[in-house]
C-alpha cells in the first residue's frame, strides 16, 4: 500500500478532454465536456477513493461540490474527504461543497482568513510553500497522516501539472470525448519547465474502453 511504503496515499489524476486535448474553453465554461456515462463513472471513482482534491481555481471557477451522487452507488452514506489546496485561502465561504455532507480539508500556506471558512465548516490546515503555492509532497503527506489511502484528483491544469512534474501520480484516468474544442481553450497540463522533448512524460496504457461516445483510457507513469 502506497501510504506505507512512500508515506503518501496513492494518487490517481482525473482528467476529461476532447480529442484536441482540450479541458475548457479559454473563458473558463467545461460543462459539459463528456456524456453522462463518463460522468457516471466519475462518481464511482469518488465512491472508491478516501478522497477528493482540487484546487482553489477550480472552485472559484465551477463551484463544484465533490461528492457521491450516484443513487445506483451503495457508499453508506460516507463521503470522501474533500481537499482543496488554497495556498491564500481565497476559496469563497459560500462554496457548495460547505454545504454538502461529509468533510471539506483546505491546505494553505497562510491562514490569517481563515475565521470564514472556519465558519463555513472547513477544516484549515497549514503546510510549507513551494514557490507561493502550496507544497503538493507535504499535503499528501499530511492525508496520509489522517489515513487516507487513495485520492481521486479532479483539478485544472496547475495542479494536475503540477503533480505529474513532481512524480506524484501513480494512474491517470483519461476521459476522451470524439469532439474538437479548438485553439480557444485551455490545455490538460500547466509543466513550464519541460523545454524539451526527451522530458516527456511516457505511460504504460493499462486499459482501454468505451463509456458511451467517450473512450476511458487509463495509464500509469513508467518508472
Amino acid at each position: 500500500m502506497s501510504r506505507f511504503e512512500r508515506g503518501r496515499p496513492f494518487v490517481r489524476l482525473k482528467i476529461a478532454a476532447s480529442l484536441d486535448g482540450r479541458t475548457a474553453m479559454a473563458s473558463g465554461e467545461s460543462q459539459w465536456i463528456t456524456g453522462e456515462p463518463a460522468r457516471r463513472d466519475v462518481q464511482r471513482l469518488r465512491a472508491a477513493s478516501g478522497a477528493v482534491m482540487t484546487g482553489v481555481a477550480s472552485v472559484i471557477a465551477d463551484n463544484p461540490r465533490l461528492t457521491v451522487r450516484d443513487a445506483s452507488i451503495d457508499n453508506d452514506d460516507l463521503q470522501p474527504l474533500r481537499v482543496v489546496l488554497d495556498s491564500q485561502l481565497r476559496m469563497p465561504a459560500s462554496s457548495r461543497m460547505l454545504a454538502e455532507t461529509g468533510n471539506t480539508v483546505v491546505f494553505c500556506i497562510n491562514d490569517q482568513n481563515k475565521k470564514p471558512l472556519e465558519e463555513a465548516g472547513a477544516k484549515i490546515q497549514v503546510v510549507p510553500e513551494d514557490d507561493g503555492r502550496t507544497n503538493l509532497a507535504s499535503v499528501l503527506q499530511q492525508l496520509a497522516s489522517q489515513e487516507i489511502n487513495d485520492v481521486l484528483v479532479e483539478a485544472g491544469p496547475a495542479l494536475a501539472g503540477g503533480l505529474l512534474a513532481g512524480g506524484l501520480v501513480d494512474e491517470l484516468v483519461i476521459y476522451q470525448a470524439p469532439h474538437i474544442m479548438g485553439s480557444e481553450t485551455q490545455g490538460m497540463l500547466t509543466t513550464p519547465t519541460w523545454q524539451v522533448l526527451k522530458q516527456r512524460l511516457q505511460l504504460d496504457i493499462t486499459d482501454v474502453r468505451m463509456l458511451g461516445r467517450d473512450m476511458r483510457i487509463t495509464a500509469r507513469p513508467t518508472s
